[in-house]
């Protein structure tokens, strides 16, 4: 998605813990800016995916998941919008549940 203007979305968040295969499921208010903030910003990096992992798995957006360092590729995320389309992901298909 290239897509620049800053919009609020309710979309699915799903949060897979690589190392078990663990996926939650949340809802997620996203404002949209375009894919960086999943690829390259601050919600590419696992110290935030596990606040959101931690967050479906207790079902409170408040939850953190404590002193996670900075790291990439012990999350991976899907995003998809209210009709199921998938509008952002790095999860691979091979580890879908």
């Amino acid at each position: 998605m290239t897509d620049n203007s800053t919009t609020a979305m309710k979309v699915w968040l799903d949060v897979r813990e690589n190392a078990t295969g663990v996926v939650v499921r949340h809802p997620h208010q996203w404002i949209f800016g375009g894919d960086y903030v999943w690829s390259e910003g601050n919600f590419s990096c696992d110290c935030n995916r596990a606040d959101f992992f931690i967050q479906g798995q207790l079902n409170d957006t408040r939850a953190e998941a404590g002193d996670v360092p900075c790291s990439d590729g012990r999350y991976s995320i899907r995003l998809t919008n209210g009709a199921g389309e998938v509008i952002y992901q790095d999860m691979e298909n091979q580890h879908d549940q």
